[in-house]
C-alpha cells in the first residue's frame, strides 16, 4: 500500500489511530469544534427555550469558548452549560489545547 503523504504509512493503523488523525484535523477554532460545543449544550437549553451564540477564540495558546445568550437563564444552568461546553470542546479536540469556557448572560434591569 502506498502512503498518501511522504513519511506517512497508512498500514496497520487501527481505530485509535483514525480517531487521533481526525482529532488532529479539527481546527481549534473551526466549525467542527464550534458545532461540537453547540450540539453538546443544546439538550440542556431546550427547557429554557434558548440557544447560545458560540464563539471560539485562541489567545496565546489557550482557546476561549464563549457562549452568549440573548435571553436570561439561571445561574445553575449557566454553570452546567459552561462545564458541558468545556468538556465537549476538550473531547472533540482530544485535549490538545488549553481551554477556558465563558458564559455571557443578559443583565437584568
Amino acid at each position: 500500500m502506498r502512503s498518501r503523504r511522504p513519511g506517512r504509512d497508512l498500514r496497520g493503523g487501527g481505530p485509535a489511530d483514525l480517531v487521533e488523525t481526525c482529532a488532529a484535523a479539527v481546527s481549534p477554532t473551526g466549525p467542527a469544534a464550534r458545532r461540537a460545543v453547540a450540539d453538546a449544550v443544546g439538550p440542556l437549553l431546550r427547557r429554557a427555550g434558548t440557544r447560545p451564540q458560540v464563539q471560539l477564540v485562541e489567545v496565546d495558546g489557550t482557546v476561549h469558548v464563549y457562549l452568549s445568550f440573548l435571553s436570561e437563564i439561571n445561574n445553575v444552568l449557566a454553570e452546567e452549560v459552561r462545564q458541558t461546553a468545556a468538556h465537549a470542546y476538550t473531547r472533540v479536540t482530544r485535549d490538545r489545547f488549553q481551554t477556558v469556557a465563558h458564559v455571557a448572560l443578559l443583565a437584568g434591569t
